[in-house]
């Protein structure tokens, strides 16, 4: 039952979130996003070096609550860079 309804709260605030995302774009947002793939910005060193960081610490054993905390920041890097894409094949540029 817990696991149940863990998921359907994550599903809940996953398209919350998403759709939050989406009402506050701006113009000036889009076009930082779009620079982030780029390979001077050092946006993939980053993306590559916090989640190893983030995985490396769930994996030496945290309380439950601190795991989703955790899970979360991996979803929050994982949501920016898909929109960073999306954005760059919605205005037909290619991703570095």
């Amino acid at each position: 039952m817990k696991f149940f309804l863990l998921r359907w709260l994550m599903r809940i605030s996953g398209a919350l979130a998403c759709n939050y995302v989406q009402i506050v774009q701006t113009k000036k947002m889009n076009d930082w996003l779009m620079t982030l793939p780029g390979e001077d910005t050092g946006y993939k060193h980053y993306y590559t070096f916090r989640k190893r960081h983030i995985m490396e610490g769930m994996t030496a054993g945290m309380s439950q609550e601190a795991y989703w905390i955790n899970h979360g920041r991996i979803l929050e890097l994982q949501y920016m860079n898909a929109l960073a894409v999306k954005l760059l094949k919605e205005n037909n540029k290619e991703p570095l």
